[in-house]
């Protein structure tokens, strides 16, 4: 006849799982107050920590993001810009100098060229140490993406900085 289990036994039992759990739970809670801290501290999410695009011209570095725009459709302000609606991404692009010092208050803009060869023209806003804005990438296929920044505190000349890439979207 098989044992039956001693009161001892199954206390020790609950006592073992409800202390494994603990340390699950706040090992847990550890890691994302971490993460937490360090996408505060970085600035940018772990998930775009890498641009898409770097690029130099006459001593000005530009590192560029690009972010898929996800929204509920059903929560749309009646009163928003068509324009905003139709935007499908997020760009970010962050301007330094030869030295690695973050460039501020120049003017950033993006020229997007579709597959199709339409343009698209977005004037960049500050956003503390990079310079964003919304673009719509409404075709499938590689798009040609010109940064300029002028950059007239580096620029003798007074030409802006240019750096070009292609970008593939696919849907």
């Amino acid at each position: 006849m098989p044992r039956k289990p001693s009161l001892q036994r199954k206390l020790n039992m609950k006592t073992r799982l409800s202390i494994l759990l603990s340390v699950l739970a706040l090992t847990i809670f550890v890691n994302a107050g971490t993460k937490a801290q360090m996408m505060k501290m970085s600035g940018l999410p772990d998930v775009i920590a890498k641009p898409v695009f770097e690029g130099s011209d006459g001593g000005v570095l530009m590192k560029v993001w690009i972010m898929s725009i996800i929204r509920d459709l059903g929560n749309v302000d009646a009163k928003a810009d068509n324009d905003d609606i139709n935007d499908t991404h997020n760009v970010l692009v962050e301007v330094e100098d030869k030295d690695g010092n973050i460039i501020p208050d120049e003017v950033v803009r993006l020229l997007l060229v579709s597959p199709s060869g339409k343009k698209q023209s977005v004037d960049l806003d500050p956003k503390s140490d990079q310079y964003g804005g919304s673009v719509a990438f409404t075709e499938t296929g590689e798009y040609q993406l010109t940064v300029s920044v002028n950059a007239v505190s580096l620029n003798a000349d007074g030409k802006p900085a240019q750096s070009t890439f292609n970008y593939k979207f696919y849907r």
